[in-house]
């Protein structure tokens, strides 16, 4: 069918898209019986859909708050681990060059295995970024009255590395 020439209609408009085709089966156009109605659209909803919309944006509120854990308290952390608040600052940056690092990567692994994999790595990379962030704050150094600030900087590239 179609358009008339006095109603502009966008280039999909111009055929019936089977729920059938394609692999997302998530897109439903159809042709209006008239050219002045505008066509309809059928969007269907997965509830799986929402769980890795959920899972997703927790993910990236995790990474959001490790990124500047420090930066708020980085005078209190630098008397902590007996570093310069230099040091302290290093924590965010060091985050930010893992993930200018790690960009290429994620990118790859969401071409090559889809956002499953993607998503299971980086919730071990947090995991573990995480845990080795909090051994780090705990664990006593022979030269600093606080933790181990290499393993505190070795976690949050981990989490860094998340991209």
């Amino acid at each position: 069918m179609q358009p008339s020439d006095d109603c502009e209609t966008p280039p999909y408009h111009d055929a019936a898209v089977s729920p059938n085709e394609g692999p997302s089966h998530a897109l439903h156009v159809q042709e209006s019986p008239s050219n002045d109605a505008p066509a309809t659209q059928h969007h269907r909803v997965y509830k799986r859909r929402w769980f890795g919309l959920v899972q997703l944006t927790l993910l990236n509120i995790v990474v959001s708050w490790d990124w500047l854990t420090f930066a708020p308290v980085s005078t209190t952390s630098a008397e902590y681990f007996d570093v310069p608040v230099t040091a302290i600052n290093w924590l965010s940056t060091g985050f930010l060059f893992a993930f200018v690092v790690a960009s290429p990567v994620t990118i790859l692994v969401l071409n090559r295995g889809g956002p499953k994999p993607a998503t299971v790595a980086c919730s071990v990379l947090i995991l573990l970024g995480n845990w080795l962030r909090y051994a780090g704050t705990r664990a006593r150094s022979n030269n600093s009255a606080g933790g181990v600030f290499g393993l505190v900087m070795f976690g949050q590239i981990l989490i860094g590395l998340v991209g």
